[in-house]
């Protein structure tokens, strides 16, 4: 079986899905700066204020035919616009990446003219026809009805009284030639030009786009508010200024959770917790830590490639640290039982989570996030840098010369 066209057609859905999300993004940036948007609500997205305007986003990566008043994707809008009472304050519109025929009636919402009363005349008439022709077919049992992804639009806006029609095609605007999912970082781009510096604009818009899809997502699943303001917008890229300053490192994964947290546990370094009965919860607050560690040093890099020598010699700043706590553990518990071994061990784990941000200079003074530095010591750690037990060495040798011997 060729899955090729249909793994297309669920490809093109997804991103038409994510795209919506994202233009919301651009609707809002351009919105005075009392507006507010949401996405899935009123339709795909709806900009809310003084004129609420409804947006119906028909999205693809690839050349669509040219749109008119006798084309599917025309229809199944209307069909959604006229299934709620037409508002005298609310706009339509209907944003395409395709072209909208010349010869059309819909060419005239494009130019967005004072007078269309002609426009709803010929869209009623191409209504009429469509559905009289389903008719037809119906009553004479065709076996298969013509119009099937047009017919309910058409029949939607026949229903309508006429004043309600000429109301809705008075409000209405298309937008042909939209730019599509992949040009979003550029759209973005262009509007904050004259707020970001040019050496930091690449990036803060990945971030903020990153930033504005996880906020789409949460307020889908009403873990946040359905409606963004332009001032939460506004907040966020002030943020993102302040944290790409000259001397500043930007905070992108502080709130960041995986679904999986347990997925990027490293070996090592959850052996070295339990070597000193660390539990469960501690493994798992490592897991995170490192995560939330590792992908921001990754961003960061990315950022500015010249950073590295920075976090390589901070690095070595907890290693240095942690050495002036292990060391006199080690020599004052050398003969110690092994629970009071365990003990002071948890202690030292829990330093490395509690304190040791506090207690040792970030990699830049203006950082203040203590889950890096967690991170970082889980991930030393896992390099067998540092560990817990006082005797952390040792026993992860001979653990390793026992697996030896039993492959052997």
């Amino acid at each position: 079986m060729d899955t090729t066209n249909t793994l297309f057609d669920a490809t093109d859905s997804y991103l038409g899905y994510v795209h919506q999300g994202l233009y919301a993004l651009v609707v809002l940036l351009d919105a005075d700066d009392n507006g507010v948007v949401s996405v899935e609500t009123e339709d795909d997205v709806f900009l809310h204020g003084n004129t609420p305007t409804l947006f119906q986003i028909k999205h693809s990566r690839v050349k669509q035919p040219d749109i008119s008043e006798n084309t599917d994707a025309f229809w199944k809008t209307m069909r959604i616009w006229c299934s709620k009472p037409i508002d005298i304050d609310h706009h339509y519109i209907l944003v395409t990446c395709s072209r909208v025929r010349p010869e059309s009636a819909l060419a005239r919402l494009c130019d967005n003219p004072a007078d269309k009363s002609l426009v709803t005349i010929r869209l009623s008439e191409a209504a009429m026809k469509i559905c009289q022709k389903r008719k037809e077919a119906e009553e004479r049992k065709a076996n298969k009805l013509p119009f099937e992804k047009r017919f309910k639009g058409a029949e939607a806006f026949l229903k309508l009284e006429l004043s309600d029609r000429q109301l809705l095609v008075d409000h209405m605007r298309i937008k042909p030639g939209s730019f599509d999912i992949s040009h979003i970082p550029d759209e973005v781009k262009s509007r904050l030009k004259n707020t970001l510096r040019q050496d930091k604009r690449d990036f803060i818009v990945k971030i903020l786009i990153e930033w504005w899809h996880q906020r789409v997502v949460y307020s889908l699943l009403h873990k946040d508010f359905r409606e963004i303001p332009k001032t939460e917008l506004q907040d966020r890229i002030a943020q993102l200024i302040a944290d790409t300053a000259d001397d500043a490192l930007p905070d992108m994964f502080s709130t960041k959770t995986p679904d999986d947290v347990m997925a990027h546990i490293g070996e090592r370094m959850q052996e070295q917790i339990r070597l000193v009965d660390g539990g469960k919860e501690r493994i798992k607050r490592a897991a995170l830590a490192r995560y939330r560690a590792i992908n921001q040093r990754r961003a960061w890099l990315e950022y500015d490639i010249s950073l590295a020598t920075t976090l390589t010699e901070y690095d070595e700043r907890l290693v240095e640290a942690w050495r002036d706590y292990h060391g006199p553990m080690r020599h004052d518990h050398a003969r110690s039982p092994e629970g009071t071994k365990k003990e002071v061990g948890r202690k030292l784990l829990d330093w490395s989570h509690q304190n040791a941000s506090v207690e040792i200079p970030p990699p830049r003074k203006s950082w203040n996030q203590p889950f890096y530095t967690s991170g970082i010591y889980q991930q030393l750690a896992d390099e067998l840098r540092v560990g817990w037990h006082p005797d952390y060495q040792a026993r992860l040798k001979q653990q390793g010369d026992n697996s030896d011997e039993e492959i052997a």
